[in-house]
């Protein structure tokens, strides 16, 4: 039986396709149980969608590429 933090962090490899078949019916069969787990991975998928959406039709402009990366160098330390 899963509990409910098992759930969320059992949800990518769910989503994924990544849990064997005893496991994914006992999740299932817990998504089915409870209200707010459904509605978690219902929000869960549809905010997926939407943000795989924004990314095919949006082009991130550059200088926020370049701010992005500027950070991200800033906090692994690669800026030298």
């Amino acid at each position: 039986m899963f509990t409910c933090q098992e759930v969320i962090q059992a949800l990518t490899d769910y989503l994924e396709g990544d849990m064997a078949a005893e496991e994914k019916a006992v999740f299932e069969q817990h998504m089915t149980d409870c209200g707010p787990c459904r509605h978690f991975l219902n929000t869960y998928e549809t905010s997926s969608k939407l943000a795989r959406h924004a990314l095919e039709t949006e082009s991130i402009p550059p200088e926020v590429q370049t701010r992005v990366r500027n950070f991200l160098k800033a906090k692994l330390g690669l800026n030298q």
